[in-house]
């Protein structure tokens, strides 16, 4: 059988030449093809569905980029309704009296399908993107994650910046374990080992005094069934 034959059967073995690593460039750019609009990298793909052929489906690589931009797309869409209805909680506060306002916050259940606590978190998180402290095409699609980066303060929100926690997809456990390595550093940065010791005296001298008062209450009451024998 001739080379050409074989060609057309797709039955030529490889060349000598073309090492492992050739292969895997060569996957790499078929992934690339896929995600030159997403930000996803090819990395990840390979991370996520490790131990998997899925890296070596390319149906599949496209089927998952493509449910990731449709999911995107709808979160997109959560992001721009939450931010809608933050900025009217915000228009009704400005344009109800206090009172009003008041009761409309009381009755917020009521009405909407939300809670006041919710009604909160919505304003700040608007409030934040208006006011440019979170750039809206970075704000996550989630309002309760949006909210935690919300209430960081200036410092604390140009660090998480920096590191790239400001973004459509972050998590709120990302922001909640960034907040709590925040709120770490400052207590041991104020940690003074004299204030330490003063409060631990003052927390074992109240268990004393309670001790006490139970004793004295003990005696008495003892006393008491003394005199009454």
């Amino acid at each position: 059988m001739t080379s050409s034959v074989r060609m057309r059967k797709g039955m030529v073995k490889l060349p000598d030449a073309l090492e492992e690593d050739d292969i895997i460039d060569q996957r790499s750019q078929n992934l690339r093809q896929f995600a030159v609009d997403d930000p996803l990298s090819v990395e990840t793909i390979k991370d996520v569905f490790a131990g998997t052929d899925l890296v070596d489906d390319n149906d599949k690589v496209r089927f998952v980029l493509e449910l990731r931009g449709e999911i995107r797309r709808h979160w997109g869409n959560a992001r721009d309704s939450f931010l809608a209805i933050g900025r009217a909680l915000v228009a009704a506060e400005a344009r109800l009296s206090k009172l009003e306002y008041e009761h409309l916050r009381t009755g917020m259940d009521r009405l909407f399908p939300f809670g006041d606590a919710v009604a909160s978190q919505l304003r700040q998180v608007a409030r934040a993107v208006d006011a440019k402290r979170i750039p809206e095409e970075l704000c996550p699609g989630s309002y309760a994650t949006a909210y935690q980066i919300a209430v960081l303060k200036p410092n604390e929100l140009e660090l998480a910046m920096k590191r790239g926690l400001v973004r459509q997809d972050v998590t709120r456990k990302e922001i909640i374990s960034f907040r709590n390595e925040i709120k770490n550093k400052s207590a041991r940065a104020n940690w003074n080992p004299t204030q330490t010791e003063r409060d631990r005296l003052r927390a074992r001298e109240q268990t004393l005094l309670d001790e006490l008062e139970s004793v004295r209450r003990r005696l008495k009451q003892i006393e008491e069934d003394i005199d009454d024998a």
